[in-house]
């Protein structure tokens, strides 16, 4: 029987973890995806307004204002919202989390209703500054196996 050399095996085995490294460096980054953990990184305390732009009708512009407890402001009614109704909306939009990628080719976007003249735009105010600007497009249901329920909702 043919005894082995620790050397080489050291050097095979050296060989083998640049080879990893170097697989772990350059293709992985390829394979991960490009989509962000998270749609929106806002401090929820400094939030003072949420402006919800539909673009079916430009004039219904929907206002969420923070000024002593939530109001909506819809064309030149000032309504009072429930208690939490504010937040909830605020913790939505935290929440929401990209799975896929649609389309990145522009002509498909209002196909999904993303597009500039399809989408609804919700701005996330802190004072004059904008802290998001997000297109909300079609949304659905998942499917799922079970036949009685749909999946969960989702939005493009």
């Amino acid at each position: 029987m043919k005894k082995i050399d620790p050397w080489k095996l050291a050097v095979i085995l050296l060989g083998l973890v640049l080879v990893l490294v170097l697989v772990k460096k350059f293709r992985s980054p390829r394979l991960e995806g490009n989509l962000p953990a998270a749609l929106t990184d806002i401090d929820t305390a400094k939030v003072t307004d949420l402006i919800i732009c539909p673009t079916k009708s430009p004039r219904d512009t929907v206002r969420l204002t923070k000024t002593g407890g939530w109001k909506l402001k819809s064309r030149s009614q000032l309504l009072r919202l429930e208690q939490g109704a504010g937040p909830n909306a605020l913790r939505v939009l935290m929440a929401m989390r990209p799975e896929r990628m649609i389309s990145k080719r522009k002509e498909k976007w209002n196909e999904y209703l993303v597009g500039d003249s399809t989408g609804t735009r919700v701005l996330v105010m802190a004072g004059d500054q904008v802290e998001a600007d997000l297109m909300i497009g079609r949304s659905g249901f998942g499917q799922t196996t079970a036949a009685s329920y749909g999946g969960p909702a989702f939005t493009y």
